[in-house]
C-alpha cells in the first residue's frame, strides 16, 4: 500500500473556523463550530443510518458515511443521492475484532483506499478498494495507532505529500502522521503534535490537496454527469 497524496474531499466546507495552522504552504482549518444556512436540497433516512458522523464523497459521486451508532460504515450512491429518501445502502461493511469503533470521519488516499478515524478505541485502521465493492465483514489492511495512547480520533484530512493530518477530542489536539508512517502503520508517534485549545471535530485544506482517489466505477456515468474528473 503507498499512500501518495490525498482525499480532495473536505469533511468541514463552508464552516467557521476556531484556530488555524500553517502546514507544506497550505491553510490547514481545524474547525470545532459548525454553522448551516438553509434547507437541505436531499434527505436521506432509514436503518442505514446510526449516530452519522463526518461524511465524505468519493470521486464517483458516492456518499460514504461513518456510523459511530452502530460503528459500521455505509454508502449511498450517486445515484441514490440524487433523489434520497428511506434508503437502503448501497454498501455497507462492519469490521471484525471491533477494529471500527464509534467511527467519526473518513478520507481517500490516492490509491483509493479508505481511512477510518475510531473515536472509542484511538485507532485509524485502512480498507483496500477491493473490499469497499463488496461490504459485510471486513478486516482492515492496516491500523494506526499512537504510542503515548489517550486519543479519540475526530478527523482526518490527506494532504499534497501523503501525510495524514487528524484531529483528537478528548487530548484537544492536532496530530500529523507522515506518509511513511501511514505506510508503515502499526503504532507511530506523530510527527506533529499541536494542542489547539478547544474541541477539535474537523479538519481540512484551503484550498483542497491536488489528485483524486480510485473507488467504485459503478457511478462513473452519473460522477461524468454532475462534473468530476478522474486526475491520476
Amino acid at each position: 500500500m503507498t499512500a501518495r497524496s490525498s482525499a480532495p474531499f473536505s469533511t468541514a466546507p463552508a464552516e467557521t473556523a476556531s484556530s488555524r495552522h500553517e502546514a507544506h504552504g497550505r491553510r490547514l482549518v481545524v474547525v470545532s463550530n459548525r454553522i448551516a444556512a438553509g434547507p437541505p436540497n436531499v434527505t436521506i433516512s432509514g436503518g442505514g443510518l446510526s449516530a452519522p458522523a463526518r461524511l465524505s464523497l468519493d470521486v464517483y459521486g458516492n456518499l460514504w458515511v461513518p456510523n459511530a451508532g452502530s460503528s459500521t460504515v455505509a454508502q449511498y450512491s450517486a445515484a441514490q443521492l440524487l433523489v434520497g429518501g428511506n434508503l437502503t445502502p448501497a454498501i455497507s461493511f462492519t469490521a471484525e475484532s471491533g477494529s471500527l469503533d464509534a467511527p467519526q470521519a473518513l478520507a481517500f488516499d490516492t490509491e483509493g483506499n479508505l481511512w477510518v478515524a475510531n473515536l472509542s478505541n484511538g485507532t485509524i485502521v485502512e480498507y483496500g478498494p477491493g473490499q469497499l465493492l463488496s461490504g459485510g465483514a471486513a478486516t482492515p489492511v492496516a491500523t494506526l495507532t499512537v504510542v503515548a495512547g489517550g486519543v479519540s480520533f475526530s478527523a482526518l484530512a490527506f494532504d499534497n505529500s501523503g501525510d495524514l493530518w487528524t484531529t483528537s477530542v478528548s487530548s484537544a489536539q492536532l496530530l500529523e502522521f507522515t506518509a511513511d508512517q501511514v505506510v508503515a502503520a502499526g503504532t507511530q508517534a506523530p510527527g506533529v503534535t499541536l494542542a489547539v485549545g478547544a474541541t477539535p471535530n474537523s479538519v481540512a485544506f484551503n484550498p483542497a490537496p491536488d489528485g483524486l482517489p480510485i473507488v467504485s466505477p459503478s457511478a462513473s456515468r452519473i460522477a461524468r454527469a454532475r462534473g468530476h474528473v478522474h486526475r491520476r
